[in-house]
């Protein structure tokens, strides 16, 4: 298992959550224990009497004529050939399959890995043939399992149900399941955002609208596309309010809290809320297999230093070293055994107080029966290897021997080992003679109100013509303040324009007068394609093919 050092997309709607398994967990224990409210009400549902429900059918079809469906397949993968060869031998002639009518004898078989939901069309009901409300109920009722759909003449379709059902409105609801709760699936994502929780220009939000390919080849480009959006022409979904879920769904509550709010919490605020739910009687015995299973996911987040992480964050926005504690996060939860795990410097990026954590809970994947191979330069991961390789002795085609192995003590006693001598006796580093002062310094780029991710309204300035250090423990919001705020603040001055988005990054930037140009260096790949090269990123390459150019044929 391969977890290397680098920024991992993972998908335009991964979020924290979902890499570490513990969002598949969360919508098992909301759609086992959780209340349904009325979004329109804000009032738990209750259930709905067959008489109520064959009252609300001739209601509505005094205003016009209606078709009484059955559900049959609700958001469910696959061909479903059988479910139409079943419907026709039930007599029935007409399908309801993903919004659309379809005459039994023409359906063919769907795409196989999107998501369909299908009814069969039981009977049409209107004013002169009110009669047949009860017998149309009944059997809807019986086909649908409790669950019946009137559909108007403007394909406006009402859920009725003997389960859930508002007692205010009346509107009803079907019964919970995990897919509700699922910002990947129709049926729980938000209509407006496709459950990505933001939205970007209209000229990319119809692109995909505007082809000829299948939903779901439609669905991938939109989810490959997102990963590349620039953060400031993104917006927050007005419907969803970045939750990326539909009303009902965001309308479900586990002891008066929402899968959404849930998710608006650090792991350590998520672990400490999930130690104080309390369950009685089935609910009880079912949160007892799922609790553990969130409490343990949350428990190696923060023994890997990311307590501190929202589970609802996206994936897209973490560091390179943050997604790869992360996706170790998600291996401790596997429980596996006999696995060689090959990690790429895990520790980069780590404060010192979290270092230790870290390597203990590597040592648990040890423990658990697990090989490790890591590529590392920390002093603390090297004195706590049971075995070292140490590569050299110079770089490049000075290097790629093995110049010495084993233990702490071998290494310290190799004479070959560079690694070894700097580990037996550390280098004393030479340093400047006295620092220069910064009351010399006029010129600051000062930051006001810096509010992004972590950032707490924080007041901050950076002297020009100087090197500046921004240093803290792990997750105090570093490179939320160099790359999310101090890189657009100042870009925003450069151009003389402001930027969408920037109210809620920052009040107030000054002192970038003397600034000309300003350079991102981060830990994104330099090449979007596999043809990108080192001579073509810093264009050297360019050069190279004008002097080719310019000779004689």
């Amino acid at each position: 298992m391969a977890i290397e050092q680098r920024v991992t997309r993972g998908g335009g709607k991964s979020t924290v959550a979902t890499v570490t398994e513990v969002y598949h967990f969360l919508r098992l224990l909301f759609a086992k224990t959780g209340t349904q409210f009325c979004p329109d009400c804000d009032l738990p549902v209750e259930k709905q009497s067959p008489a109520a429900i064959v009252k609300q059918i001739e209601t509505a079809a005094k205003k016009g004529a209606l078709k009484v469906l059955s559900p049959v397949v609700k958001a469910r993968k696959g061909f479903h050939t059988d479910v139409a060869r079943w419907a026709e031998r039930q007599a029935f002639d007409t399908l309801y399959v993903d919004g659309a009518l379809i005459p039994i004898a023409q359906f063919r078989r769907l795409e196989r890995f999107k998501e369909h939901s299908i009814a069969v069309v039981v009977g049409v009901i209107d004013a002169k043939r009110i009669a047949k409300a009860r017998n149309l109920a009944q059997r809807a009722l019986e086909i649908g399992r409790g669950t019946a759909h009137l559909l108007d003449s403007k394909n406006r379709l009402t859920v009725m149900s003997t389960e859930m059902s508002c007692p205010n409105c009346g509107r009803a609801f079907e019964e919970l399941d995990p897919r509700l709760f699922s910002f990947n699936s129709p049926h729980g994502a938000c209509e407006e955002c496709g459950g990505f929780g933001e939205i970007w220009d209209q000229e990319f939000q119809t692109a995909a609208e505007e082809t000829s390919d299948s939903v779901l080849e439609n669905e991938l480009r939109a989810e490959r596309e997102s990963e590349w959006i620039d953060a400031t022409e993104a917006h927050e979904c007005p419907s969803c309010h970045g939750s990326r879920l539909n009303a009902v769904a965001r309308h479900v509550r586990v002891r008066g809290q929402t899968i959404d709010q849930f998710t608006n919490l650090s792991a350590s605020e998520a672990a400490r809320k999930i130690d104080k739910l309390k369950f009685h009687g089935t609910q009880q015995t079912i949160a007892a297999d799922l609790i553990p299973e969130i409490r343990q996911r949350l428990r190696f987040m923060q023994n890997v230093g990311l307590g501190y992480l929202a589970l609802g964050r996206s994936a897209k926005t973490l560091s390179g070293g943050e997604s790869q504690r992360i996706r170790l996060a998600a291996q401790l939860g596997s429980n596996l055994r006999g696995v060689l795990y090959v990690l790429d410097e895990p520790t980069i990026g780590l404060h010192s107080r979290d270092n230790l954590r870290l390597l203990d809970t590597l040592a648990a994947l040890r423990e658990k029966g697990n090989s490790l191979v890591i590529v590392e330069h920390d002093e603390e991961t090297m004195r706590r290897a049971d075995y070292i390789v140490d590569l050299g002795p110079r770089a490049g085609s000075h290097g790629g021997e093995v110049v010495a192995t084993g233990t702490l003590r071998d290494l310290e006693r190799s004479k070959n080992s560079e690694t070894g001598r700097c580990l037996k006796t550390p280098l004393s580093h030479p340093t400047r003679k006295s620092r220069r002062s910064l009351g010399t310094v006029e010129n600051w780029i000062q930051v006001h109100g810096a509010r992004a991710n972590n950032l707490k309204d924080v007041d901050v300035r950076f002297p020009v013509g100087r090197l500046s250090v921004i240093t803290g423990i792990s997750g105090s919001g570093k490179s939320t303040l160099m790359h999310d705020v101090l890189l657009p603040a100042v870009i925003e001055q450069l151009e003389k324009r402001k930027r969408s988005g920037n109210g809620d990054l920052f009040k107030l930037v000054s002192g970038t007068e003397e600034i000309e140009a300003i350079y991102e260096v981060d830990q994104s790949p330099i090449g979007k394609t596999s043809r990108s090269t080192p001579g073509t990123y810093i264009k050297v390459f360019d050069e190279i093919r004008n002097l080719y150019a310019q000779l004689p044929v």
